[in-house]
């Protein structure tokens, strides 16, 4: 049998096409496609049982067979075909090259040249077939192509004229005509093409389908990722998905904040259950100026009872003496985490509450223990709750956030601090001495005294703190016998004027001391520490000693605040102990840090306990002033 050719057999050059037999035709070693899928072939294959062979073969005379230099995918397509249907006495038209010089430019020239349909052309090379009623199947045949292709082409082809002409010019690209399928109405597809075609990335699919689907939330979206996919179809929620199904678009955004809002008020009811006074949602991140107004009451850390205690203690003992057995040290570790956990009281749950939201993540987080001003007064009378003076301050009724040993090393860290500071600005060091011997001030409010004993800048046991050697050491030498004085006063006027300035500077930054924000001391301390670009973290990192001496909840919200997220179970689940090993890691060990993004990172490097960071004056405006 022969195979149907789309024209009538012609010449070229005054050759003809030469019918052969199918099982005299083989793929020539001249042909560049050597290597085709065997998807490719059936794709071919049906498509040429379906209109016929549209492009003859092109061959060369190779002992004794015909060697098929331009259409060997063809060649192995009808091969193919004749060996499924049985048909050994096929005939395939070929046209014959004179020589293997010219056989070479035909099989260069057919899959070197050979250009592939626009996509334009191919919409709408599809859309004429459709409209003539052929199925899927028989238009993918048609064009050797799978039938989700053509699906996906068929998609494009609604798509309103301006746009497909613009997609035909080049103008935008085949994913940029995509992302208008998001939206099943032309005008408003029309509308957004002519507005965005001004703008240099308004052709991005990213752009089209935010400007086309701006009322509707995507798979990132939190309240999305809060309620999912699965409760929202439920629901009766509708969804658009992009051409390839690689976006998805959740039309009813009042259903899905309506979900999202009772998925929420569950947790908040579990969590009211336990004895909290009042619990409240929201599916943003609270007012901090709102949460600013409410006192907070901490978890308290629990108490062993006497008789625990003393087998602490005894365990301790052994522990220490290496005369422990493995089971009183599992003994000891138990009596230890029950000694670390922390909780709230019912008294304080009676008195205070909760506030529930979502994270950027789509993720619940939290605010625990706040009283609020109407309940303040109760919380006081019940001892849970510091009091507040008229001015807003508080008296030194409630425990600040540290133990008072532990503000007292971090106040001594932060005195350090200036210090150094101040090493580095001898000019504003003399302006100070100067302003202090020259202008009376209280001395409540006096950062410099003219004394012999020092500052005190370092803490009895803090690794983390780290300040130059011209200010180390509590105090002076033992005082000088007059004479000697005298004798030492001469040898000083004699040292360079460089060194006398250097030696003024280092014995000005010594004796300068502030203390930690929000205690009873002028502004001046801090304006000082604010004009010499003070940077606590550049002399104190914290460690593992530091870190101990926190409770569990102060070490969860420091990791939060590291994470930029509320802190992970994982994490609240460990001993506190490991909980400030992990911590330690992080602040101190670089390998620790290599898998944080940068962001985390600038929040490791920049962090500060409560009260230890510099203030920056207010300018007029409400502006902060920066230090000279």
């Amino acid at each position: 049998m022969n195979i149907a050719v789309e024209t009538t057999p012609t010449t070229t050059e005054g050759r003809a096409l030469v019918n052969f037999a199918i099982d005299r035709l083989a793929l020539s070693p001249l042909n560049p496609r050597q290597s085709v899928s065997d998807a490719e072939i059936e794709a071919l294959a049906g498509s040429i049982r379906s209109v016929g062979l549209l492009q003859n073969l092109a061959g060369i005379e190779e002992d004794g067979k015909i060697g098929i230099v331009a259409g060997g995918r063809r060649l192995r397509a009808l091969k193919l075909i004749a060996e499924q249907d049985g048909k050994a006495d096929m005939s395939v038209p070929v046209i014959l090259a004179e020589n293997t010089l010219e056989a070479q430019a035909w099989a260069n020239s057919e899959n070197v040249a050979r250009a592939a349909l626009h996509p334009a052309e191919e919409i709408r090379a599809y859309r004429k077939m459709a409209e003539t009623s052929a199925p899927l199947e028989t238009i993918a045949k048609a064009f050797a192509v799978t039938v989700r292709q053509v699906k996906g082409r068929m998609r494009l082809a609604d798509l309103p004229e301006p746009i497909l002409k613009a997609l035909a010019a080049d103008e935008i690209t085949l994913d940029a005509a995509a992302a208008y399928t998001v939206s099943a109405d032309p005008e408003r597809q029309v509308e957004v093409y002519e507005r965005m075609k001004t703008f240099w990335h308004g052709q991005e699919p990213k752009q089209i389908k935010r400007n086309l689907m701006a009322e509707s939330g995507d798979g990132d979206d939190k309240h999305v990722r809060f309620v999912g996919r699965e409760a929202y179809e439920a629901a009766g929620g509708a969804i658009r998905e992009d051409l390839f199904g690689e976006q998805t678009f959740f039309l009813d955004r009042e259903l899905l904040a309506k979900l999202a809002e009772d998925k929420l008020e569950a947790v908040a009811k579990e969590i009211w259950g336990k004895g909290w006074k009042w619990v409240e949602t929201s599916l943003e991140r609270p007012d901090w100026n709102i949460l600013s107004k409410m006192e907070r009451t901490y978890p308290e850390q629990a108490e062993l009872s006497e008789e625990d205690g003393a087998r602490y203690d005894e365990l301790q003992d052994l522990i220490d003496d290496g005369q422990a057995s493995d089971g009183e040290v599992e003994e000891f570790e138990a009596l230890a985490n029950k000694l670390g956990e922390e909780s709230y009281s019912a008294d304080q749950m009676a008195h205070a509450g909760v506030v529930l939201y979502l994270d950027y993540r789509g993720e619940i987080d939290s605010e625990y223990g706040l009283i609020k001003p109407q309940d303040h007064a109760a919380a006081v009378d019940a001892g849970i709750c510091r009091s507040v003076t008229k001015s807003g301050s508080t008296t030194a009724e409630k425990k600040g956030p540290y133990s008072a040993a532990l503000a007292e090393d971090l106040a001594k860290v932060r005195t350090g601090a200036i210090q150094t500071a101040l090493l580095t600005k001898p000019e504003l060091a003399v302006d100070l001495l100067t302003f202090l011997l020259s202008t009376p001030v209280y001395d409540w409010m006096h950062p410099l005294g003219l004394r012999t004993d020092l500052a005190d800048n370092a803490p009895d046991d803090d690794e983390g703190l780290v300040l130059p050697e011209a200010l180390q050491g509590k105090s002076h030498a033992s005082p000088m016998e007059a004479k000697k004085a005298a004798k030492s006063f001469t040898e000083f006027r004699a040292k360079p004027k460089k060194e006398r300035n250097r030696l003024l500077t280092e014995s000005i930054a010594k004796l300068f001391s502030t203390k930690l924000a929000g205690e009873k001391y002028g502004d001046l301390g801090e304006a000082v520490a604010n004009m010499a670009a003070t940077d606590v973290r550049a002399v104190w990192t914290p460690t593992e000693g530091f870190l101990n001496r926190l409770k569990a909840a102060q070490l969860d919200a420091i990791m939060g605040e590291i994470k930029g997220k509320a802190v992970t179970a994982d994490f609240s689940k460990l001993k506190k102990k490991d909980k400030a090993a992990f911590l330690h890691r992080l602040f101190n060990e670089e390998t620790a840090r290599k898998d944080l993004d940068a962001a985390a990172q600038a929040r490791i490097a920049a962090w500060l306990p409560e009260g230890m960071a510099v203030k920056q004056p207010q300018a007029k405006g409400g502006k902060s002033s920066p230090p000279k």
